[in-house]
């Protein structure tokens, strides 16, 4: 399960994929959530992931620890980051059901929940927008629906109306001890502009990112083929390669692109496995994953992978029949992953485009292991 630690039960559980959910442990120093969670280990099943403390894996890998204000500060922003993608991984992980956190993003949920309800918080300006016209449950009075209803167009949602998020912050909020709201709104008052410059410039570098494909797109003399098409443009052909994966593998990759070798790929984005044979020649070699790859890369052929299992049909049909066959999520991503790698590589020695029609799924699809 991608090195979560999960319950050592065993379980009787007839699912296979699950929808996450998550859990925060949440108190103060020496409440017992450490303890709770290694109760946790021994009493639930596999589908039960535990997942570490962010705190200590930032601080155990030799993060600096001062008492200065923006030492501190880079010390919240990467406990933070390092917070979301475990409980990213956890959520991508289609065998996790429960992952229970130690405190975690979901741990201000407490005080406010009705807003973190409407959305994903760390990402998403107008929710800030919100925060700032109601910064506690108790102020939800003040705010009239024509301020929500401003909100909403001028951040141009529309999946939700003003009636809705009205109701949804006018519920009941869960009781807490006095000066907790004041207290967290005090301290996220302080944490939203640092998102917003973060938000700023991700929208900028995404923007920098398509004007380079657009000019990417167009062929070059040493690198076009007979058909006319650029690399950069052959690559964004693919299902589930976006501007950030494909941004990514040109990076990372451009040699074995380049020279379009598929092994050299699959080395570098970690996708080829390696081999360790200890106790001589008669014991059989153990087979454990490339760690010595590019980390963007291996992102992105994950991402590619998992993104192509939902939307392309003959993904979408082998993944089905590798999880019937009993092979776990990551390993159907794998057998993907390969394929479309292989996929890749033929496209840009041939310099076609990707052809759906040339990926039919045949009737009666056997995988061959």
């Amino acid at each position: 399960m991608l090195g979560l630690p999960t319950g050592a039960v065993d379980c009787q559980c007839s699912l296979v994929d699950h929808e996450p959910k998550r859990i925060a442990i949440t108190g103060g120093p020496g409440a017992g959530k450490t303890a709770i969670l290694e109760m946790a280990k021994q009493m639930f099943c596999e589908h039960v992931a535990i997942l570490p403390e962010a705190a200590g894996i930032v601080f155990g890998g030799g993060f600096p620890r001062n008492s200065s204000e923006s030492a501190r500060r880079a010390a919240q922003g990467a406990i933070y980051h390092v917070q979301r993608m475990v409980e990213q991984l956890a959520e991508d992980e289609g065998a996790v059901a429960v992952a229970l956190c130690d405190r975690g993003t979901v741990d201000g949920a407490r005080y406010y929940p009705q807003m973190i309800s409407l959305g994903r918080w760390h990402e998403e300006p107008w929710l800030w927008s919100l925060f700032d016209k109601s910064p506690t449950p108790n102020e939800v009075a003040s705010l009239s629906a024509l301020k929500i209803e401003r909100i909403l167009r001028k951040h141009k949602i529309r999946r939700h109306e003003a009636r809705e998020v009205f109701e949804r912050l006018s519920s009941v909020a869960l009781p807490v001890a006095p000066g907790v709201a004041a207290a967290v709104s005090e301290r996220i008052g302080l944490l939203l502009p640092m998102l917003r410059v973060a938000h700023e410039q991700r929208t900028s570098c995404s923007t920098q990112l398509a004007k380079l494909f657009v000019q990417e797109r167009e062929p070059h003399g040493d690198e076009s083929s007979d058909t006319g098409h650029s690399d950069a443009a052959i690559v964004l052909s693919f299902p589930g390669i976006g501007i950030h994966n494909g941004a990514a593998m040109l990076a990372e990759a451009h040699v074995a692109l380049q020279l379009r070798d598929y092994q050299a790929f699959r080395r570098r984005a970690g996708a080829a496995p390696v081999s360790k044979r200890t106790g001589g020649k008669q014991n059989k070699p153990k087979v454990i994953q490339r760690r010595a790859c590019s980390q963007p890369l291996r992102n992105a052929v994950y991402h590619w992978t998992r993104t192509a299992a939902q939307c392309e049909p003959r993904a979408r049909s082998h993944y089905v029949a590798l999880r019937a066959q009993g092979h776990s999520h990551g390993r159907a991503l794998r057998g993907i992953g390969d394929r479309l790698i292989k996929s890749l590589m033929a496209a840009l020695k041939s310099g076609q485009l990707y052809d759906p029609n040339r990926r039919q799924v045949p009737e009666n699809l056997q995988i061959a292991i």
